[in-house]
């Protein structure tokens, strides 16, 4: 039997929880076709979402992570707010959500807030928060969490010009949280390996290609090291790039595949269930999802394209309905405005998020829609209300709100 390990750059709490391992046969099919033994669900059942509820967050509201910040075993919930602030919401473990307290961003010339992330930063068990500026100097705000759910004024660390991506994982593998952003104006990444105490190692930069948007980790080729995917927004051709990992926190160059036109979202998770990572890339303009297939020792199959609506900003995956194969969701927002400074649109028609139903096989049935007024910007699977199924938390950037839907279970 051959372990590997899918890292799940979203796990809250710690390095060690950004592992997911999983199994799968060394035998069953050529090594660069997997096989999986599960058999394909036929007609998913179709989720059913209460409507939103929308909680204040801070001006602009763009992105969205969450973790216990204050260590009461509720979910809480932060937002990269593009009117330069981190808003932070404390939990009421019901899928609400109660008191927020703001942070400013970091103190720099032009620092224009877009992505927001959480891992535990200086080893302390607490989750702290990583904030990106798409700002021409480029650096990100690490957020030290007090133990009690609030956080130090922001450190600087500089990472490269118009970061608006980012992610962690332990690239190096010595259990300390590394930083990596994806910088769409300098067409490339840059990896900062932390030293465990909040602060973090030069920089390293690695050329992708034009517009880096989306970023992610996961072990690709089976080594047990974690490489790291990009989608690239400047590409039409090419647009997957995948930089495999040496283990020490350095990476060989990129690699890139097909995936579609104008990539600004990367997701990694088994959709055939055989134990090997697959992925999923939104394309803004053509408003699809390219889902490609892994191959046991590295590379990707083809890519396969779903309608998702008009808008397509995030991908997150989850099991949204309980039946044991990934789901797929993204937002949808007809009007959406990719600028977070500029004064966002209010689409009251066709906004919300939309979802990917699973078969198991690597396949999807057609979207389902939820809607709501405003511009969903972002959108996270989380399990808000700690009944067992898989909610989705976003933010409203028209209505400057966090927003939930509760997962109600099946029709």
């Amino acid at each position: 039997m051959i372990k590997r390990t899918i890292w799940k750059p979203a796990a809250p709490l710690a390095v060690a929880a950004l592992a997911a391992t999983v199994v799968s046969s060394a035998q069953a099919a050529p090594e660069d076709e997997p096989a999986s033994s599960a058999r394909p669900i036929a007609s998913p059942a179709v989720v059913v979402f209460a409507d939103p509820a929308e909680f204040k967050a801070g001006k602009r509201s763009w992105s969205v992570a969450y973790a216990d910040f204050n260590g009461d075993g509720k979910l809480d919930a932060a937002t990269g707010n593009g009117g330069n602030s981190l808003s932070v919401l404390s939990g009421n473990g019901d899928g609400t959500f109660g008191a927020r307290t703001d942070y400013p961003a970091p103190k720099e010339p032009y620092f224009l807030t877009f992505d927001v992330t959480t891992a535990d930063f200086n080893g302390d068990g607490k989750p702290d928060l990583a904030l990106a500026g798409g700002n021409p100097i480029g650096n990100v705000g690490i957020y030290l969490n007090k133990g009690d759910g609030t956080f130090d004024a922001p450190r600087t660390v500089p990472v490269g010009y118009g970061p608006n991506q980012i992610t962690t994982g332990d690239l190096n593998r010595d259990g300390k949280a590394d930083l990596i952003t994806a910088n769409n104006f300098a067409a490339n990444i840059t990896v900062r390996l932390g030293r465990g105490d909040g602060t973090f190692g030069p920089e390293k930069r690695y050329n992708i290609g034009p517009g880096p948007q989306g970023v992610t980790v996961a072990d690709v080729n089976g080594d047990r090291v974690p490489d790291v995917l990009t989608g690239n927004f400047g590409r039409i051709e090419d647009s997957l790039s995948v930089l495999i990992g040496r283990g020490d926190g350095t990476f060989r160059d990129a690699h890139s595949y097909a995936a579609g036109e104008t990539v600004n979202d990367v997701v990694v998770g088994d959709f055939n269930r055989d134990g090997v990572p697959d992925v999923a890339v939104g394309e803004f303009v053509n408003n699809k999802i390219s889902v490609l297939l892994g191959k046991r020792w590295g590379g990707f199959g083809p890519a396969r394209k779903y309608d998702t609506g008009t808008g397509l900003n995030e991908l997150t995956v989850g099991d949204f309905n309980g039946d044991g194969a990934l789901d797929i969701a993204s937002t949808v927002s007809p009007d959406a405005n990719r600028d977070p400074s500029a004064p966002p649109p209010n689409d009251p028609k066709g906004a919300g998020v939309s979802v990917l139903l699973g078969h198991g096989d690597g396949t999807f049935a057609g979207k389902t829609h939820y809607t709501m007024p405003g511009t969903v910007a972002a959108v996270k699977a989380a399990d808000v209300n700690k009944d067992g199924r898989t909610d989705l938390l976003g933010v409203n950037l028209a209505n400057e709100s966090l927003v939930v839907w509760v997962n109600k279970g099946n029709k």
